[in-house]
């Protein structure tokens, strides 16, 4: 598998590189051009890993479990809790992805997926919230910092949040300077969220604090869930200390994403956590939603 993660870390890194190809809508990351990635050659390599994870890893899991049997209603919820190498692999997109793939190949056909770093991570998640001693707020972080990254769609997603959010809960947001995200791939304890005044919070701390009222928490500016090589074993970043710490479920990005993407994303899950009455629970089936739509709204715009 190691060379598996290679290709595939390869491949979506490639995304934040400047290129020629661009398609209307998808052209951007941190206001750079990008490649579009179906125009390499590594596209054959990323596929044929994701087919070998699909054969050798979720289809023995499917076979085993008997849930082969795939229903456009009702997906059941598997939570992975890969170790090694295999922490690095986009498990949740194995499949068959070729132009001949028969239905009813790929992971998401059949299940809604998630991760976790703990199996205890999973029997805390089934405890009920205290009850909050004030109304539900959903508190949006708007990074760019000195030192940081730009990220020029940040006033979209906030835009489109409260409008999803309107009549439902208060909002209130840090912006620009107020608040940034720091990951440490190197030493992921030490990734932080960065405050005013440059004060920071860090994994380390935010692990040894106990949430009682976190719901859910979602870390679309950067790739908060992936960990560096040499700690394959040590399934610790920031987005499993924010579920140690008491989150009940965290949604965050593996790998970089498109700037015209993470609003249009994030417009979705709100919405559909919207129907299912802000529920934390349901984040993972409101993000397959989200992402579903995402893909035909995609492959919809390059015929």
């Amino acid at each position: 598998m190691h060379e598996s993660e290679k290709k595939i870390d390869e491949y979506l890194s490639n995304l934040i590189i400047r290129g020629d190809g661009k398609f209307e809508g998808d052209s951007t990351r941190d206001g750079v051009p990008l490649a579009h990635p179906f125009n390499s050659a590594t596209d054959q390599g990323f596929k044929a890993s994701l087919a070998e994870l699909w054969e050798l890893s979720a289809k023995p899991v499917l076979d085993a479990l008997t849930l082969m049997n795939p229903s456009p209603e009702v997906k059941p919820h598997i939570w992975w809790c890969p170790t090694g190498f295999l922490s690095f692999l986009p498990l949740h997109a194995a499949g068959l992805y070729h132009s001949n793939a028969p239905l009813g190949s790929k992971l998401s056909d059949f299940v809604i997926s998630s991760y976790t770093p703990t199996l205890s991570a999973i029997l805390d998640r089934s405890s009920p919230l205290l009850p909050p001693s004030t109304p539900p707020t959903l508190l949006a972080i708007a990074p760019s910092s000195f030192g940081q990254s730009y990220l020029p769609r940040i006033a979209d997603e906030l835009r489109h949040i409260k409008q999803v959010m309107e009549g439902t809960l208060t909002v209130k947001t840090l912006i620009g300077e107020d608040a940034a995200l720091e990951n440490n791939l190197a030493h992921p304890t030490e990734s932080a969220l960065l405050l005013a005044g440059n004060d920071r919070l860090s994994l380390a701390k935010l692990m040894s604090l106990k949430i009682a009222h976190g719901d859910l928490a979602f870390l679309s500016a950067c790739p908060a869930a992936k960990a560096d090589e040499q700690l394959s074993d040590k399934a610790f970043n920031l987005s499993a200390g924010m579920l140690v710490s008491g989150y009940r479920g965290v949604i965050t990005t593996m790998w970089p994403v498109k700037d015209q993407t993470a609003p249009q994303v994030v417009r979705d899950v709100y919405r559909h956590l919207r129907q299912f009455k802000l529920d934390a629970t349901e984040a993972a089936h409101a993000l397959h939603l989200a992402v579903q739509t995402h893909k035909e709204r995609y492959c919809a715009g390059r015929r």
